[in-house]
């Protein structure tokens, strides 16, 4: 494949909104004002719950791909989607990326591991090789911070408990491109779900 391609992956945006209600509530735990010194923040509009990364990628390829996931997704109904608790990966004590959990609300459950496969299924079509993504736990969060340095990481970042949460109409395939202070995410194109 290569390398040159466009950065690229589909994910469920939060939207301006609800990515600056997240920020405002997360911050605080993370310094306030002064959290970017130690994080490296991504731009409140540009929050996501990321279905698949797909990297570099030929931009002659996106076309078919928008319509194998037409094909795959246009019949599922959008997931109503609650934030639940932080994390971080790897681990604590060495954490890289800082995360905001999400679960489904009540009446909505299955809808995201539906869509989560339709997308998988039309990566597959697609001719992407999905089997190491399908072999690990998908773990459904929001990225909002990742740490300059290790052990920066404050303890009430681990206790924050974010409330609200979010409902994305569309899955939508972003552009990765990199910034000095933190990537920019692009809209390439975007795939309508039915109304939840």
């Amino acid at each position: 494949m290569r390398r040159d391609g466009r950065r690229v992956f589909l994910a469920l945006a939060l939207g301006p909104e609800k990515g600056r209600e997240l920020f405002e509530e997360i911050l605080p735990s993370l310094g306030g004002a002064e959290a970017g010194r130690g994080f490296r923040l991504p731009r409140p509009e540009g929050l996501h719950l990321t279905l698949y990364f797909l990297g570099p990628r030929p931009g002659e390829s996106l076309g078919p791909l928008r319509a194998a996931m037409q094909e795959r997704c246009t019949h599922l109904r959008a997931a109503r989607l609650l934030f639940d608790g932080t994390g971080c990966f790897p681990r604590k004590g060495s954490e890289r990326v800082l995360w905001v959990g999400v679960q489904e609300e009540e009446g909505s459950q299955g809808r995201l591991a539906a869509l989560r496969e339709a997308t998988l299924r039309a990566l597959d079509d697609h001719g992407v090789d999905t089997s190491r993504e399908r072999a690990r736990t998908y773990r459904p969060h929001v990225t909002v911070a990742r740490p300059r340095q290790f052990g920066q990481v404050p303890r009430g970042f681990h206790e924050a408990r974010p409330a609200g949460g979010f409902s994305a109409p569309e899955v939508t395939l972003f552009e990765s491109v990199r910034g000095q202070a933190a990537a920019r995410y692009l809209p390439v194109w975007s795939i309508p779900l039915r109304k939840s």
